[in-house]
């Protein structure tokens, strides 16, 4: 307002100089969470990793225009124990990050303040890894008449496969009788296996124990087998008298 009516052009103006100032922008917080998914039980396979399952999360905050999401890539997953009869959960270890998968104003990582979300431990199972075995009857299959029906002279012997990899397993067959199926030589036909057969283990890289795997002893078929009778030796004598009377015979 001016009692003089004057005007803009009355006047010579040269703008200010306007200095800088000191200004900063502070990163933009994010939450992010995480759960551990996918499959939580394994068959033995010696080691703790928990292959099968995954790290699943989200991360929020984000400016509009930007796609933001976790990075799980610097995480490990592991069961607690390698071993069937102690292994109970599955945890995460190492550092998971923040991944910007596209931003409308070019935003970089460092224009948000990321902190890694805590990773809960889940339920875990390790199975037992099954085993095949097979089994057969050998060594001698007859015998000379003894009165019994043992088999003394024949054995089984047998093989047990699936086992992991730097372990050695046996069949164990202390626990087996070999018997004839008569004890007599016109009825022993045969040569069978009871009791139970195991398994043993002889060596293991991963310190595998026996409740690591699940075993089912194999069917053992019954073998021709025979006695035969036991030979005698005979002797005899002519005694008792020796002399008689005449009697024309």
């Amino acid at each position: 307002d001016s009692p003089s009516g004057s005007q803009a052009s009355d006047y010579s103006f040269t703008a200010p100089t306007i200095a800088p100032v000191a200004g900063s922008i502070t990163p933009k917080a994010l939450t992010a969470v995480a759960t551990i998914g996918g499959a939580t039980s394994k068959v033995y396979d010696g080691s703790t990793a928990a292959l099968g399952a995954s790290v699943s999360g989200m991360v929020s905050g984000a400016i509009a225009g930007d796609t933001l999401s976790l990075d799980t890539s610097g995480l490990t997953l592991a069961y607690d124990s390698a071993h069937v009869a102690s292994a109970t959960q599955i945890a995460a270890s190492g550092s998971t990050g923040l991944r910007i998968g596209s931003s409308a104003s070019g935003s970089q990582a460092s224009d948000y303040s990321f902190t890694a979300p805590t990773i809960a431990a889940v339920a875990g199972s390790i199975t037992p890894k099954a085993l095949t075995a097979v089994a057969t009857i050998g060594g001698a299959n007859s015998k000379v008449y003894d009165g019994s029906t043992a088999a003394s002279g024949a054995n089984v012997t047998g093989t047990v496969g699936g086992a992991i990899a730097g372990d050695t397993l046996s069949l164990d067959t202390s626990g087996l009788t070999l018997g004839y199926n008569s004890a007599h030589v016109a009825s022993a036909t045969q040569i069978a296996a009871s009791g139970s057969a195991g398994f043993g283990i002889g060596s293991s890289a991963s310190g595998s124990q026996a409740s690591d795997y699940s075993f089912t002893a194999p069917t053992i078929a019954p073998v021709a087998g025979s006695i035969t009778p036991k030979a005698l030796t005979a002797t005899a004598a002519i005694g008792g008298a020796t002399s008689k009377v005449y009697d024309g015979s």
